[in-house]
């Protein structure tokens, strides 16, 4: 696997990891949507992986279903 992919993959887990911190420490309404903030944009990279490994997702992503 690329460097790339392996980056784009580090960098969502962060995101995850900072969401799941918001809403364990704080899990307000404020933190909640924090929260999703991380989580769509850890879905972003994890979006960007899949396009670099050519493949690309058909599922509606969290961002398609906010709108």
């Amino acid at each position: 696997m690329c460097q790339f992919v392996i980056a784009m993959k580090e960098i969502a887990a962060i995101n995850l990891r900072y969401a799941l911190a918001e809403v364990s420490t704080h899990g307000d309404k404020d933190a909640i949507r924090r929260a999703l903030d991380h989580v769509r944009e850890a879905e972003s990279f994890l979006q960007i992986a899949l396009m670099d490994m050519g493949e690309y997702s058909t599922e509606p992503t969290i961002a398609m279903a906010a709108e």
